[in-house]
């Protein structure tokens, strides 16, 4: 037994330890998840609870083996093995110091600080038991045991053990990444804090320009930032306009984010961004561009405010695209791994939001990279995601008193607003996949094109729908550039071609 070969040494006692950090670390993973995957109605500046938790997880996992190890070491296992664990435990201490410098320098994340004293104490305890065995060897002798069992548990090992050695390079790569980007990249414009429902939330705002007769707004796509309209938001300003970029809860240089479970939320996004302009001094009336997602929220806006006197939808789809809804979104599970495992490690770094040749304006490609790494942006997405029924998405045609025609979405034609829709042309356009710069498209090499085909149809259907039912007076319905896809408001090829045309109709 365990005891009987460890009971004269002081062994046992930092036995105890590291199984009381283990217990301790399985307690602390249990609470962070439950709040970042359950926890509504919760406000976080900077921090989420996922980084916690990830720490938590990679620390409990492997101090789980070396328990086991310890216990099963003087009967089956050999000096090597110790070795492996020096390793091993050298590796949590250093990255678990590393970690907690560099979340001690990023605001609001103790938390995450202080969980990664779990991998700094706990790989310091592995380092000396681990030496003192390989040293010393066990108390008692070891015993022959089946050798393939012996091989078997050590494959086992190693195996989980490398994959969570990875996640907790990753993590301790990500918060060093997170800490940098902050001073690299500071905001442009202001931090403007504002109350509601009791918080304090902090949003992004810049605006720049001459004020003319409106302001015009600028609504990100989900899961993207402000840095995604800036080409197209000087094209504006350039011709004598004042123009607001801002980044929506949770994502580019926005602080804040709440999570809400209930249905006050559909008028938050709209509430969020009219405080935060009057809190600025912006005054309306205003016009509101939306890409992607942020077309819902520019509707949104339009019914929560009549100071909203014209709208345009770049590529995006209210009601007929939802998070976590058909024709799209992604499930809500989906989600919640892909968050869990791409944000507090930073896998997705470099990778998602990583700017082409054709990005726009070239100079802010690494800006809004480093804005998609953030752990945060994937806490986000989750919660967008979750709270997508909650939010409206997917009956806003309702409080317009439109209905619902098939599959398509069409409005009650009783917003007092000019109404422009411009979709990509690759959304809606069906592509000739003899040609050979089509041929990697999804489409040509998917065995289900027909069903892409009839998506881009569909697509079509609908942007009419919103061009010609949603305010009084039918609106301008104009396919982007050819080959434009859904990224054009920040292609170099396409964008001016979308300020000319915002220009001229809204």
């Amino acid at each position: 037994m365990f005891y009987d070969n460890y009971k004269k040494t002081s062994l046992k006692y930092l036995f105890f330890a590291i199984a009381g950090l283990c217990l301790g670390s399985l307690v602390a993973l249990i609470a962070f998840s439950s709040v970042a995957f359950n926890g509504g109605n919760q406000h976080y500046i900077f921090y989420n609870p996922m980084t916690p938790s990830m720490i938590c997880l990679t620390f409990f996992v492997t101090s789980l083996f070396f328990c086991g190890w310890l216990v099963i070491y003087p009967t089956s296992l050999t000096k090597r093995a110790a070795v492996a664990w020096l390793i091993m435990g050298l590796f949590y201490a250093l990255f678990g110091f590393m970690a907690l410098v560099a979340y001690s320098t990023m605001p609001n994340d103790t938390a995450s600080a202080l969980t990664s004293l779990f991998w700094l104490l706990g790989g310091s305890i592995m380092v000396y038991i681990s030496y003192t065995l390989r040293t010393h060897g066990p108390p008692n002798p070891p015993q022959k045991r089946c050798c393939s069992l012996r091989n078997c548990c050590n494959t086992a090992s190693v195996c989980f053990l490398v994959a969570f050695a990875m996640f907790t390079a990753a993590v301790t790569v990500q918060s060093i990444g997170g800490a940098l980007d902050l001073k690299k990249y500071p905001p442009p414009g202001t931090i403007q804090t504002i109350q509601l429902d009791g918080k304090s939330i902090q949003v992004h705002l810049y605006c720049y320009g001459t004020k003319s007769n409106a302001t015009w707004i600028f609504q990100h796509g989900g899961g993207a930032n402000s840095v995604s309209w800036r080409a197209v938001a000087d094209g504006i300003s350039a011709a004598g306009n004042r123009v607001c970029v801002f980044d929506r809860l949770g994502y580019g240089w926005t602080p804040s984010y709440v999570t809400v479970t209930d249905s006050t939320q559909f008028s938050n996004g709209s509430v969020v961004l009219l405080k935060t302009l009057e809190k600025a001094g912006e005054t309306g009336p205003f016009k509101c561009v939306g890409h992607s997602a942020g077309a819902a929220e520019c509707l949104k806006l339009a019914i929560s405010t009549n100071q909203v006197t014209s709208m345009a939808y770049v590529d995006g789809y209210p009601d007929y695209v939802t998070a976590g809804g058909s024709n799209g979104g992604a499930p809500e599970a989906i989600v919640a791994i892909i968050s869990y495992l791409a944000g507090p490690t930073g896998f997705t770094r470099g990778l998602v939001g990583k700017p082409d040749a054709y990005f726009t304006p070239s100079n802010l490609g690494e800006t809004s990279a480093a804005l998609y790494a953030q752990t945060r942006f994937w806490f986000s997405q989750y919660w967008d995601v979750k709270s997508a029924a909650l939010s409206g998405d997917g009956t806003l045609y309702q409080k317009l008193n439109g209905q619902k025609v098939g599959k398509f979405f069409k409005y009650g034609s009783n917003l007092n607003v000019k109404m422009a829709v411009y979709p990509a042309w690759a959304t809606v356009t069906i592509l000739d996949c003899t040609q050979s710069k089509y041929q990697s498209n999804y489409c040509c090499q998917n065995k289900d094109s027909l069903d892409c085909t009839a998506a881009r149809r569909d697509y079509l259907t609908q942007a009419q729908f919103f061009a010609n039912s949603t305010a009084v007076s039918p609106g301008v319905f104009e396919i982007g550039p050819t080959d434009s896809e859904h990224s054009y408001l920040y292609d170099s090829r396409y964008y001016q071609w979308l300020v000319t045309r915002l220009l001229a109709d809204i």
